[in-house]
């Protein structure tokens, strides 16, 4: 079976590599094994992208077809017979296209390819986080507007197809208007990225770990605040964000302004973008407690089960599928949001109770080794030959 693939995120041919973002290159070298060949129609990165496409295709069965630039959403819009016409050109390549969304071009991919069998793949909501946009007025209205517009599109061409979502809340949100609906977990983890050790916070410094995207919905200033909390309790901990923050936004200024104003600031160190792989892990390894506050309820970070499976004990908060999957206390400590002070208070006993905090680290190891990218793949590629069968 051959596989057509489109996502709204950029990737490029760099002499005979195909380059993508490392969460998108680990899963469709997953997946590549199970097909003949797996065709992505794919946009090209603009200069502020590549920077983020830190992952070259293992697997020689993948083809990459340049649709287009990744211009402006209302420009792939208004525009979309242009982006189109690449898939159609080149629509023999496959017998089922699976399309992952939310995608400016999701509505579009679905009316020009009627003939194609199809499966949609989503794995976030598109009006998650609009009330922390920090944009001029006009345009972020303007966003909003677009991303209902988007939603509503979309869940017109969903009704009544086969879905595959990545967390309970994205199930709950489309079990009605589905005609098959399916949860597979997404996860950028081989089981040679596993990492056990029995224990963490043996230092004299404890090393907290927030990564990925700067996004003002994480909590990240109750991140700060918390850390405020343990030094002026007597606790010797420093604060590392590993990741980026979106183009122009300057929330990572606000931050350093805010560690600066608690007399903190030479314990909170920013480590910019990091690739997937060595260099990534080697951020989980080294530290001893991962944070991740988030403020509002969303799917399941996969960042989650990266600290996971390097052994590292989470304290998150109470929102959407991470109460889901980790509702059990000897997964994780979990606290409601917007509390700094219950942040502070799952940390401190992570920190101070070793017999809870071993106990965390095993049963979480054992939870995150199921959810290798090999397992995923095998579960992914299965359900898709079952629906076209």
């Amino acid at each position: 079976m051959r596989l057509g693939f489109h996502f709204h995120v950029p990737a490029y041919q760099d002499g005979n590599k195909i380059r993508m973002p490392g969460y998108l290159g680990t899963f469709i070298d997953g997946l590549a094994p199970k097909f003949e060949h797996i065709v992505c129609f794919l946009h090209s990165p603009l200069s502020y992208d590549k920077q983020f496409i830190d992952y070259k295709i293992k697997s020689k069965n993948v083809i990459l077809i340049n649709i287009g630039s990744k211009r402006r959403v209302y420009i792939r819009e208004l525009f979309w017979p242009f982006y189109l016409k690449h898939y159609y050109f080149n629509k023999k390549l496959i017998d089922v296209l699976l399309i992952r969304g939310p995608s400016p071009l999701l509505p579009y991919f679905s009316l020009l390819t009627k003939e194609i069998p199809k499966v949609f793949m989503l794995v976030a909501d598109q009006l998650k986080g609009l009330e922390d946009l920090q944009q001029p007025k006009f345009r972020r209205k303007m966003i909003i507007l677009w991303s209902n517009w988007n939603r509503i599109l979309q869940d017109k061409c969903i009704r009544n197809e086969h879905i595959i979502v990545n967390s309970k809340k994205l199930l709950d949100d489309n079990i009605n208007i589905s005609k098959s609906i399916k949860t597979i977990k997404t996860t950028t983890l081989y089981k040679k990225d596993l990492y056990y050790r029995e224990d963490t916070c043996k230092n004299e410094v404890v090393h907290l770990l927030y990564t990925g995207r700067m996004d003002r919905g994480k909590g990240l200033f109750e991140m700060v605040d918390a850390l405020h909390l343990l030094v002026n309790d007597g606790i010797n901990a420093n604060l590392n964000f590993v990741g980026w923050a979106d183009d122009g936004d300057p929330i990572i200024a606000e931050l350093k302004k805010y560690a600066n104003d608690l007399k903190i600031i030479d314990k909170v160190i920013f480590h910019g973008f990091q690739p997937l792989g060595k260099k990534l892990f080697s951020f989980y390894k080294q530290s001893d407690v991962y944070v991740i506050a988030s403020k509002r309820s969303e799917g399941f970070p996969r960042t989650i089960w990266e600290a996971m499976a390097h052994s590292l004990p989470v304290v998150a908060t109470r929102v959407g599928s991470i109460s889901h999957y980790l509702s059990n206390e000897n997964n994780a400590l979990l606290v409601e949001p917007n509390s700094p002070h219950d942040l502070f208070q799952a940390i401190k006993i992570i920190i101070k109770d070793k017999k809870i905090r071993r106990r965390i680290t095993k049963n979480s190891f054992s939870l995150v080794s199921k959810q290798t990218i090999e397992n995923r793949s095998e579960e992914l590629a299965n359900h898709i030959k079952e629906i076209i069968d």
